[in-house]
């Protein structure tokens, strides 16, 4: 059985969806900010300060898109393999030569309303390493999780720019 994934878009927009709170909350603190503070120059630095996670956003959100547009990824669960096109490059790994499957997150924390909460957080990307160490990588704009047991999982977390 072939199984076949590619870019789709309702993925790619799951984390701007999540991130709805997060702008919310900034939005009330830029119209508080704007009624309460009457200096300019302190105005100025509290948006640019406010833009920082906005910028972030936008930063991982193209840099996951140009990644995953053209790829295409084949689980062949019967011939037990994974098959990884992009740009007409084909990549393969057998099952009995993954070494690891490494999953590397915005956060440890995944809820979509919390304390821990920050747009970057809900990017994120798998790479599967092969014995030879090739490595074949696609973000969650892709696959999030494909339950390949008992190969070592190994999840890293980078905060702020987890980048493919």
């Amino acid at each position: 059985m072939k199984v076949k994934y590619t870019y789709d878009k309702k993925k790619s927009l799951e984390p701007i969806h999540k991130s709805k709170w997060f702008y919310l909350e900034i939005l009330i603190f830029t119209l508080l900010a704007l009624y309460f503070v009457k200096e300019f120059e302190f105005l100025i630095g509290v948006f640019l300060f406010l833009s920082i996670p906005f910028l972030l956003q936008i930063t991982l959100h193209v840099n996951y898109y140009f990644n995953d547009k053209d790829v295409i990824l084949e689980i062949d669960y019967s011939e037990k393999k994974i098959i990884h096109y992009k740009n007409n490059i084909k990549a393969e790994i057998n099952f009995d030569e993954i070494e690891s499957i490494v999953r590397c997150q915005g956060s440890r924390y995944q809820e979509t309303f919390g304390k821990h909460v920050i747009p970057s957080n809900f990017y994120n990307h798998t790479v599967i390493v092969g014995k030879n160490k090739k490595k074949i990588r696609f973000s969650d704009f892709i696959l999030k999780d494909f339950g390949l047991f008992p190969i070592e999982k190994k999840v890293i977390i980078f905060p702020f720019l987890n980048l493919i």
